[in-house]
């Protein structure tokens, strides 16, 4: 099992973090900032890096999925 966490990346997770707090100023929530529309599918972390099945970090890089 997979399991979510910060991405130890410091200096990536914190530009994903600033532009997803852009995204909440802009449209109340914290939508992944690489996706074109703001859907709950694409609320921070956003689904398709949820359904990931393998270690790596999600598409903005704010989090990261690790071995359990």
């Amino acid at each position: 099992m997979l399991k979510i966490i910060d991405n130890p990346d410091t200096e990536l997770r914190d530009i994903a973090e600033t532009k997803l707090q852009a995204m909440k100023e802009k449209y109340g929530k914290r939508y992944c900032p690489c996706a074109f529309e703001q859907t709950q599918d694409t609320l921070c972390p956003c689904k398709s890096f949820r359904e990931q099945l393998e270690p790596g970090e999600c598409h903005c890089g704010r989090y990261f999925k690790t071995e359990a």
